[in-house]
């Protein structure tokens, strides 16, 4: 149980980690791209303006014109080219002197491709260089297509957002193994409380059974001396009963210790037969029926002992709880074809329909919720049945079909 609070510790503060981080790495890696983006438009609307090119000196070029931060510099870097296309389609002119990687026939098929498409500003991917282009319509109706070579821009930016990617992944790691090793410290004080609690319902169970014992030996030698009384029955009644429940929450406070299961593979169908038919007269006194169909060869690999103990629960939950003159139903299969386990305990129930189910498994839960002790049980029992279902890995469920409450373990 410590180890699954453990693991759950590390998953969720690891999962929140990763959210952060590659929330905020989202949006760096949004606000970048965006912001490169920007700065290219800015750049391709200064040139279609400009006839599609840059004037020969550079210092004529006012920066203070642009809303991003550019530096005279950063225009010695840039590649580009223009190209002119007439109204009629018909290329009218191309200028290739501020690129080198572009010849005309390429120049006059990616700009006839943005003309025929009608598209104003966008990427354009060539021969696997990333362009980015803007148009501007002229006077005479020609339409002017000015391309920026993008790859060393876009290269760059990936560049960095896979080396912050690196760094993320990287201090993730480092977390994992940094909140395994100081979670048990973390949750040092949550187990030593659990620890004292169970230590606390273990001790005082064992001494509330001496007070018990000598009043129940005591209601005992009364009957011996005065004969049987109503006071003396209701005194050893609930005498039984505190027992009960003192044996009860013992067995609770250890079964979610971890348990030492003694694997192997058991054959659960003399297991069920032999529970069956220990609880055969318990029934047939109740006046109820309790009938079986157990398959043979039933092999899981599991300890004999939780799972005999999980059967009791269940067996005996639904003798208490069947209607006066009901059934109980006691139904053990493979879960597949060839193998797994399918135990299935049902019992009649007449107002069954519309109770919460889901609560039946938890701790000191009762369906009477008038706590009414004409029905002996403490709402513990399904609590230590799921416990031992999961103790050996496997799965209950509780639902109401055809008057019955049915309780259903796969493994």
């Amino acid at each position: 149980m410590i180890g699954k609070l453990q693991r759950r510790l590390v998953l969720i503060t690891t999962g929140v980690i990763f959210i952060i981080l590659f929330a905020v790495l989202g949006l760096s890696a949004y606000l970048t791209f965006y912001t490169t983006y920007v700065r290219e438009m800015q750049i391709l609307n200064y040139l279609c303006e400009n006839e599609g090119t840059l004037p020969s000196d550079y210092k004529d070029i006012d920066v203070s014109d642009f809303d991003t931060n550019i530096r005279l510099e950063s225009f010695f870097q840039l590649r580009y080219f223009s190209v002119t296309v007439g109204s009629d389609g018909e290329t009218v002119n191309v200028d290739l002197s501020n690129i080198v990687s572009i010849d005309n026939d390429e120049a006059e098929t990616m700009s006839q491709s943005v003309y025929m498409n009608g598209w104003e500003q966008g990427y354009y991917d060539y021969d696997g260089v990333r362009y980015v282009y803007s148009t501007r319509e002229n006077e005479d109706g020609s339409l002017l297509v000015v391309f920026l070579d993008d790859s060393y821009l876009f290269e760059s930016a990936m560049d960095t957002f896979k080396f912050a990617v690196y760094i993320a992944v990287g201090t993730i790691i480092v977390f994992m193994f940094v909140i395994t090793a100081l979670s048990r410290r973390a949750l040092a004080p949550i187990i030593r409380n659990m620890e004292n609690q169970k230590q606390f319902i273990t001790n005082a169970g064992h001494e509330l059974k001496t007070p018990v014992a000598v009043i129940s030996a005591n209601a005992e030698v009364l009957e011996m001396v005065n004969g049987k009384s109503e006071a003396t029955d209701n005194i050893l009644s609930q005498s039984e009963r505190l027992t009960g429940l003192i044996d009860d929450l013992i067995a609770l406070a250890r079964v979610g210790e971890t348990r030492d299961l003694r694997l192997e593979p058991i054959d659960c169908s003399p297991l069920a037969e032999d529970v069956v038919k220990s609880f055969e007269n318990v029934a047939a006194r109740a006046g109820k029926t309790l009938s079986r169909e157990i398959e043979r060869d039933v092999v899981i690999n599991t300890d004999s002992h939780a799972v005999r103990e999980l059967m009791n629960i269940l067996v005996d939950n639904a003798v208490k709880y069947c209607d006066d003159g009901g059934e109980i139903h006691v139904e053990l299969g493979k879960r597949t074809r060839t193998k797994g386990m399918k135990l299935t305990v049902s019992n009649t129930y007449a107002d069954g329909e519309g109770v919460d189910y889901s609560k039946f498994f938890q701790r000191f839960y009762r369906a009477d919720v008038s706590h009414n002790s004409s029905t002996s049980g403490y709402g513990i029992g399904l609590s230590m049945a799921t416990e031992l279902v999961k103790s050996f890995k496997g799965k209950i469920t509780v639902d109401y079909h055809k008057g019955m409450v049915r309780f259903t373990v796969t493994v």
